[in-house]
C-alpha cells in the first residue's frame, strides 16, 4: 500500500523532471528562435548586398577604383576633413556594408561562419586599402575597423578551409569542358 508520505517524497522529484522537461524545451526552443533570427538577418544583408548602388560600389571598386586612386583630386577627397561625397566615393558604400557585417558578427548577432560561407570581404578589403589609408589619415585607426575586423575572421576561416568548405567524404561530380565538332 501506497502511504501518504511515500507520495509526498516522490512530489519535489515529480516537480523537479516536470520543470527540467520544460527548461529543456525551452532551449530548443530558444535554439530556434535564434537560428530564425540569423537567417533573417542574412536575408536581410543579402537584399542590401543585392541593391543598385551597392552592387555600383561593388563594381567600382573592382573596376575603377585603383584607376580613379591615380587622380590628386579624388585622392584629396579622401584626406579632406568634410565627409568624402559618396556619389564619387562609391568604394565607402561598400566600406559601409562590411564595417555593418563587422560589427553585426563582432556583436555575436550573425555567425562568422555563415556569413563568411557566401562571401569573401578580404578581397574588397585589399582593393580598398590604398583608399581607407588616406581616409584613416584624417579620421584615425578606428575607422572601418569593423570591417578590418571582418577581414581578419576572413582570413581565419580560409585558413581553417584552405581547400573550401565542401563535405569532407562527399563525391564530387565530374567538370568537363564541351569539345567543339
Amino acid at each position: 500500500m501506497v502511504t501518504l508520505e511515500f507520495l509526498n517524497s516522490l512530489a519535489p522529484i515529480a516537480t523537479f523532471v516536470v520543470v527540467a522537461a520544460t527548461a529543456a524545451a525551452a532551449m530548443v526552443q530558444l535554439r530556434h528562435i535564434a537560428h530564425n533570427n540569423q537567417l533573417e538577418s542574412i536575408i536581410a544583408l543579402r537584399a542590401l548586398r543585392d541593391s543598385a548602388a551597392l552592387d555600383e560600389s561593388f563594381e567600382f571598386v573592382a573596376e575603377e577604383l585603383a584607376r580613379r586612386m591615380q587622380d590628386p583630386e579624388f585622392r584629396a577627397g579622401l584626406e579632406n576633413d568634410r565627409p568624402p561625397d559618396r556619389r564619387v566615393h562609391k568604394e565607402l558604400r561598400l566600406c559601409d556594408y562590411f564595417e555593418m557585417v563587422g560589427g553585426y558578427i563582432k556583436l555575436g548577432l550573425i555567425s562568422a561562419d555563415v556569413f563568411l560561407e557566401f562571401s569573401a570581404p578580404e578581397r574588397y578589403w585589399r582593393l580598398c586599402a590604398p583608399a581607407l589609408e588616406l581616409y584613416r589619415r584624417k579620421r584615425g585607426p578606428s575607422t572601418y575597423e569593423n570591417f578590418e575586423y571582418l577581414t581578419v575572421c576572413s582570413q581565419d576561416w580560409d585558413r581553417r578551409h584552405p581547400g573550401g568548405n565542401y563535405p569532407k567524404g562527399m563525391r564530387r561530380l565530374p567538370l568537363r569542358v564541351p569539345t567543339e565538332s
